[in-house]
């Protein structure tokens, strides 16, 4: 496809890192996570914690191009 694709990806999510990524970036996606805090400082949700497979993916698309 064309375009420009960015892959940010961080260790250990903290609320200081991921509060830009998640200010500039549209779309997020998040493997499984151990903590809550973590899936909530990717996606703003706990979304990540109930995956039940660890190579499962959550996507949180909050691009509002119209």
């Amino acid at each position: 496809s064309k375009g420009v694709h960015l892959v940010l990806a961080t260790q250990s999510p903290s609320i200081d890192v991921t509060a830009d990524i998640r200010q500039n970036v549209g779309v997020r996606m998040c493997l499984r996570v151990a903590e809550p805090a973590e899936s909530v400082a990717v996606l703003g949700t706990t979304d990540a914690m109930a995956l039940a497979h660890p190579g499962r993916v959550v996507v949180s698309d909050t691009d509002r191009r119209a």
